[in-house]
């Protein structure tokens, strides 16, 4: 079965809500986003990095968002639902979209904090389309290009367990 145009909505309000809670401190509007037992894994970052690791299940994504939150304080917006790519069908499918942070009250003026690549499986679960996987892959920046720069590595953060 072929996905509706209220799908294709719906996902993106999904990463409305998503963003809007992540930046507004809304950490139990993030852990609903996730089935249950979903993952959100930073690519590029050691996984003793404060932002990096591979994070699984509703009790640490809520320890994790809850970290990224007190980290940022509400001074970042997250942008990506504008430029998605979505593939699949029925009750299963992926996404990728560009991803840009910005620095809203660090400075004088807003500051790009970063830029990235999500990779998303998601599913649909009693009519709601929810994160089954986020992969977060930061684009080449010097702290982490031993990583990203490789074409190699870079495919290999592409790909979304399953």
């Amino acid at each position: 079965m072929s996905l509706s145009a209220m799908d294709y909505e719906l996902i993106r309000q999904l990463v409305a809500r998503y963003n809007f809670a992540l930046d507004l401190g809304d950490i139990a509007t993030v852990d609903r986003c996730y089935v249950e037992d979903g993952v959100f894994e930073i690519a590029g970052f050691p996984s003793d990095h404060p932002i990096g690791g591979r994070h699984v299940g509703a009790a640490n994504l809520l320890k994790y968002y809850s970290r990224h939150f007190s980290a940022y304080q509400g001074l970042v917006r997250h942008f990506n639902a504008g430029n998605a790519v979505i593939e699949g069908d029925g009750d299963e499918v992926t996404m990728k979209s560009y991803m840009i942070a910005l620095n809203v009250g660090f400075a004088p003026i807003a500051s790009i904090l970063a830029t990235a690549i999500y990779f998303d499986r998601l599913r649909k679960v009693d009519g709601e389309w929810l994160f089954v996987e986020r992969r977060w892959v930061p684009d080449p920046q010097p702290e982490h290009s031993g990583n990203t720069l490789n074409q190699a590595l870079l495919a290999a953060d592409a790909k979304v367990s399953g």
